[in-house]
C-alpha cells in the first residue's frame, strides 16, 4: 500500500525488504488474493504476445466484479 501507483515489483524483491523467505511472500499474497484485498489482471499485448500482471491492492475486501476480459487465475511459481 506504500509503493506509489504504477510501480514495478516481484515476490523476490519484497522478500529481500522485508527479510522474509519468497515462498511466504508468496503465501502472503495468495492469502491477500483469496480475501479479496488483492486483484491480480492479467492481459497480453497483441503486438509482442507477452503477457502482464498489473496487481491492485485494496485496504478493504473489493465488491467489484473483475474487469472484462481477465484470463483465468494464474498461479505464481518461485523464482
Amino acid at each position: 500500500m506504500s509503493l506509489p501507483n504504477g510501480c514495478w515489483i516481484t515476490e523476490r524483491i519484497i522478500a529481500e525488504r522485508r527479510r522474509e523467505g519468497c515462498m511466504s511472500v508468496v503465501a502472503s499474497l495468495r492469502e491477500l488474493e483469496e480475501r479479496r484485498y488483492l486483484r491480480r489482471v492479467v492481459s497480453r499485448d497483441p503486438v509482442t504476445r507477452q503477457y502482464s500482471t498489473v496487481c491492485e491492492v485494496f485496504d478493504r475486501p473489493y465488491e467489484s466484479a473483475a474487469p472484462a476480459g481477465e484470463m483465468q487465475k494464474v498461479r505464481l511459481v518461485a523464482a
